[in-house]
C-alpha cells in the first residue's frame, strides 16, 4: 500500500492522542501489539487447511517490504494511523457527525458465504437517495453476533457531514426494515480523536 510509511502531522497523531498510557482498550494500538497479534494470527493461519499461502505471507511481512494486507495487524495498525490522522486533520474545518447504521442480519450458517459487495453496494445506493447532501463517506462495517438471532448484525461506524433534518428522517426510513430495535444512531463528533478512531476497529485493533 502506498500511504503505509506516509508522515502524520504531530497535532493529528492518533497515537499520541490515545497514548499507551492509556488502557489497552482505549489506547491506540502500539507496534507491540500489533506484533504480538501477528505472532497470534500467524499461528493460527499455519493451523487451518488451505491458508498456508496467507500465513507465508504474513511470515514475510517486514518494514522494508510490508505486505499492505488486511489481516496483517502491523499493516493494518500503519494504514489506520495514516487514515485517522488524514481524518482529524480535516475533520476540524468541518461540521461532521458519527452515524452508525444496521445494513444486515446475517444467519450465523450464512456468514461465510455472504457476500460483502452487495450489503456495500444496497447501502450506499440507499444512502445517495435518502442523504444527497452527504458527498462523502468515511468508515468502516462490523458484524455483531446477536444471540437472541442466532446471526450477526452487520453495521457500518461512519463519518458523514451534518445532515439535514429531513434527510435523516429520510435515512431512518430508508433503513427501517432491519429487524433490530435502533437501525441507526447519529452522534455528535465531541471527543474527534476517540470517535474517528472507533471508524475502523473492528478490522484492526478490536478483535473479539
Amino acid at each position: 500500500c502506498g500511504l503505509i510509511g506516509l508522515p502524520v502531522p504531530r497535532r493529528f497523531d492518533i497515537a499520541r492522542l490515545r497514548p499507551d498510557k492509556l488502557p489497552r482498550r482505549n489506547r491506540f494500538e502500539t507496534m507491540g501489539d500489533a506484533r504480538a497479534r501477528r505472532e497470534t494470527e500467524l499461528d493460527r493461519f499455519e493451523q487451518i487447511a488451505g491458508l498456508s499461502h496467507v500465513a507465508d505471507r504474513l511470515s514475510s511481512c517486514s518494514a522494508e517490504s510490508p505486505c499492505a494486507e488486511v489481516y496483517c495487524p502491523i499493516c493494518g495498525r500503519l494504514f489506520r494511523h495514516w487514515l485517522t490522522g488524514q481524518a482529524l486533520r480535516h475533520q476540524s474545518s468541518l461540521d461532521l457527525q458519527v452515524c452508525t447504521l444496521a445494513l444486515e442480519l446475517v444467519p450465523t450458517k450464512r456468514l461465510a458465504k455472504f457476500d460483502l459487495r452487495v450489503v456495500k453496494r444496497r447501502a450506499a445506493q440507499r444512502l445517495r437517495r435518502a442523504a444527497p447532501s452527504a458527498q462523502f463517506i468515511l468508515g468502516g462495517i462490523e458484524a455483531e453476533f446477536r444471540q437472541n438471532h442466532d446471526a450477526f448484525l452487520l453495521h457500518a461506524h461512519l463519518l458523514v457531514p451534518r445532515l439535514p433534518r429531513d434527510e435523516l428522517t429520510a435515512l431512518r426510513s430508508a433503513f427501517a426494515n432491519i429487524d433490530v430495535a435502533r437501525p441507526i444512531k447519529v452522534q455528535t463528533l465531541r471527543d474527534a480523536p476517540k470517535q474517528i478512531s472507533y471508524l475502523l476497529k473492528f478490522s484492526t485493533f478490536h478483535r473479539p
